[in-house]
């Protein structure tokens, strides 16, 4: 990489033959121009990086379908860290399916665990029973017909001291792909649906009108909503002082629809997904790469007596 220090140079950006130049903290920089993106004639398509490449998109499709939820998602995010970013640092390093060409670009997303929010609150642990997600809450809580919102409200945060007044419990259950891979019919998004409960002492609305959906079940609460989802979660939220906090949460699967995915995480589909993109083989020791060589005189790789790239 040079630094151009002539400031009376113009500032240039982009690619000039061989050569990048972009601007930063209002330098002139300039590398040798070298494509490791999936596009164009001369895209570096190695296995490593293709095996890496095959698993983002997965991890892609899914924050395109619930960017809109997520906008708040982590608290603290230091400077320059977009949502989008924190996602993938959290995210990238256990993802393990992996999706062809095609299978991205159809905006699939196969159900997996991840890291959805990041903060301060206390977590609320759920799992599902059945095919339904729910939630453990502590005390004799119940929802009638004459149950009030602000009854149901302090019962709760008698029983569960980690919340208060004002606060909020966030449902998310979500949907996408429901079978191993197969027609092209199958690539379903991912898609979710949103509901919120929000603890109000003083609200003297029903239960049942206002919030419908929500109900509780032997120590547990749960929403209609998620009956069949293939993953959800519950999240605590609170406004205080202008700031939203939120506990950490991961989303949960669905164990009765997992066995219909494992296809999804098999050396098989890693290596369809790697080969839908194309591969760069031209390099010394990777099958079909260079054909032979020698000191001084290696045309295919470029190489050298006392060097090795």
């Amino acid at each position: 990489m040079a630094i151009i220090r002539n400031l009376a140079s113009m500032m240039l950006k982009g690619k000039i033959g061989d050569t990048t130049y972009y601007v930063a903290e209002s330098r002139q920089l300039a590398r040798q121009a070298l494509n490791n993106s999936n596009y164009g004639a001369t895209a570096s398509r190695t296995d490593v990086q293709q095996a890496r490449r095959v698993k983002w998109a997965n991890l892609v499709n899914f924050y395109s379908g619930n960017k809109a939820w997520m906008k708040k998602a982590y608290e603290n995010l230091p400077a320059g860290v977009s949502i989008f970013n924190r996602f993938m640092q959290l995210n990238i390093g256990s993802a393990d399916v992996a999706l062809t060409r095609q299978e991205a670009q159809a905006k699939a997303w196969v159900p997996a665990s991840y890291r959805l929010t990041q903060g301060s609150l206390t977590p609320m642990v759920t799992s599902f029973q059945g095919e339904m997600p729910k939630t453990t809450m502590r005390g004799e809580l119940a929802i009638t017909a004459q149950t009030t919102v602000a009854q149901f409200s302090s019962a709760l945060i008698a029983e569960n001291t980690e919340f208060r007044a004002g606060d909020a419990i966030v449902f998310v259950a979500f949907s996408g792909v429901s079978a191993n891979p197969g027609p092209q019919n199958a690539l379903s998004p991912a898609t979710y649906v949103y509901e919120e409960l929000l603890l109000d002492t003083e609200d003297t609305s029903m239960m049942q009108v206002k919030y419908p959906n929500f109900n509780v079940d032997e120590g547990f609460l749960f929403n209609e909503r998620g009956d069949g989802a293939v993953g959800a979660i519950f999240i605590h939220t609170r406004k205080s002082a202008g700031k939203l906090f939120v506990s950490t949460q991961k989303l949960v699967l669905n164990d009765l629809l997992q066995e219909e995915l494992t296809e999804w995480r098999s050396s098989a589909q890693m290596a369809k997904a790697i080969a839908s993109y194309g591969e760069s083989t031209n390099v010394p020791l990777a099958p079909g790469g260079a054909v032979s060589g020698g000191s001084g005189n290696d045309s295919s790789t470029g190489g050298g007596s006392g060097s090795l790239e």
